[in-house]
This record gives structure tokens, C-alpha cells and sequence, in this order.
């Protein structure tokens, strides 16, 4: 958080940098949820047999 006095390239440099992070943030997230899923599915899979 900046104070209205600072310069306001600070801010957008901040956002420009922080936005991308993000989204790789979500990215990291969904694919560990699909790999959580993916051993699930194999544990399944494992004890039916």
C-alpha cells in the first residue's frame, strides 16, 4: 500500500510485478489440485483391484 504522495510509477510497477505472480500462484494451485486428484483416482483404482 502506497500513500497518495508517493510516485505513482512506484504503484504501477507494484501492480505490474505483483499480477503476474499471482496468476502463477493460481496456476501452481489448480495443477496441485489436479495432481491430488489424479493419485485419488490411482488409489481407487489400486484397491478395486
Amino acid at each position: 500500500m502506497y500513500l497518495a504522495d508517493t510516485l505513482s510509477t512506484e504503484c504501477i510497477t507494484e501492480k505490474e510485478i505483483s499480477a503476474p505472480v499471482h496468476r502463477a500462484e493460481k496456476r501452481q494451485k489448480s495443477t496441485t489440485q489436479q495432481t491430488k486428484l489424479g493419485y485419488d483416482t490411482l488409489l481407487q483404482k489400486g484397491r478395486r483391484k
